[in-house]
């Protein structure tokens, strides 16, 4: 087999690590390299319970619905033995004899009208509850594979099995900062990733609305920026200290900034990233850095007491109350904007001590202080 094929092979098995809308082109090439007219990548949980693969070779309704649809959980190839182990490479004469394989139902259906005879397999993955292989068939005219062709695909499947598991934990990184950013549009504060030179990397929708007010802080070509030039400069040493612009070490930092609408200043906390949250930072990309966090004192409460009615066991009343006084509200105030007595806030004020396991307001307030705002 020509080296330049196998080069070629290596190469792009390894893109398929980094995307795997380049499985197509691998398996094309494979198809040639070992003269097979069906190529497949197969995936599948060991009870069958879920499967998936991609196909070179077949009408792709042929393979989704035929195959896949059918004949993968009565696959006379996959449920014999030998067992599977990650880094075999097997024939289908060992896994299954030709005369068992010529009286089969797969065989006689769906094998033979296809001219998938001889096939050659590469396990690829076998283990924590699923299979992972690479499959090529031809004709019986094409010959059994040689040794040559079975050492090919040894050299091919050990960069498969190192290009899975890299495209493995790629992809598990990827989950999880889909995850970290899903995590954080859900909170009401205004939430902001910036790089290391301070650009902003990505921005919740609370932190998208206040930018866009104008009130306190907005989007800067160079970064987040402060309505107020006597904050300014504060507020650009709080974040270059964060992301350790200058390389002297992240710090944290928290500074109060004004707002021009004169409502309650912004609270700002602005916190380095670890050195190993930041797997973007090689190579001179500018990725994440440091995670800003904007809080206005009197931001709206209702959404929450929802939240608050189902955790202690609050009626609606309650809720409002709790509500309140986690938006700053003294006794007096909250009775005043809800069109209650004082006396009756104060009730609501006794069961909530209660139903939060509280002594003081005080303590209450904390309390609530503490809940996660979504």
């Amino acid at each position: 087999m020509e080296t330049e094929q196998v080069s070629d092979a290596i190469g792009m098995i390894y893109d398929v690590a980094l995307d795997q809308s380049a499985w197509p082109p691998l398996l094309a090439h494979l198809s040639v390299m070992f003269s097979c007219h069906f190529v497949d990548s197969f995936r599948r949980a060991d009870d069958y319970s879920w499967f998936n693969g991609i196909a070179h070779g077949l009408e792709q309704t042929d393979y989704e619905e035929m195959f896949l649809g059918d004949w993968a959980r009565r696959n006379v190839w996959g449920q014999r033995r030998p067992v599977r182990r990650a880094g075999d490479v097997l024939v289908t004469r060992e896994i299954t004899p030709v005369a068992d394989l010529l009286r089969s139902e797969m065989y006689n259906e769906y094998l033979a009208p296809r001219g998938l005879h001889e096939g050659l397999r590469m396990d690829i993955w076998a283990g924590q509850g699923w299979i992972e292989d690479i499959s090529m068939l031809r004709t019986w005219s094409a010959g059994q594979f040689t040794p040559g062709e079975i050492t090919t695909a040894h050299r091919l499947l050990a960069h498969l099995r190192r290009a899975t598991t890299v495209g493995r934990r790629l992809d598990e990184a990827e989950q999880i900062a889909i995850a970290g950013v899903s995590a954080l549009e859900h909170l009401q504060s205004a939430m902001l990733l910036l790089s290391r030179q301070g650009r902003i990397v990505y921005a919740n929708a609370s932190a998208q609305t206040l930018m866009a007010n104008s009130d306190g802080v907005v989007a800067a070509p160079a970064g987040l920026g402060s309505v107020s030039p006597a904050s300014a400069g504060a507020l650009q040493a709080v974040l270059d200290g964060a992301c350790d612009r200058f390389g002297f070490g992240g710090k944290s930092g928290a500074l109060r900034i004004p707002r021009a609408s004169g409502e309650a200043a912004l609270a700002l906390t602005a916190l380095p990233l670890r050195a190993d949250t930041q797997p973007f930072q090689t190579g001179g990309r500018d990725g994440p850095a440091a995670l800003v966090c904007i809080t206005d004192p009197r931001m709206d409460v209702g959404s929450q007491q929802g939240q608050l009615a189902s955790l202690f066991g609050l009626t609606q009343a309650e809720a409002v109350v709790a509500g309140e006084l986690l938006a700053g509200f003294e006794l007096r105030e909250i009775a005043e904007r809800s069109g209650r007595s004082f006396n009756t806030v104060r009730t609501h004020l006794a069961r909530l001590l209660a139903k939060t396991d509280t002594r003081r307001q005080s303590e209450l307030v904390r309390l609530l202080a503490r809940l996660p705002l979504a």
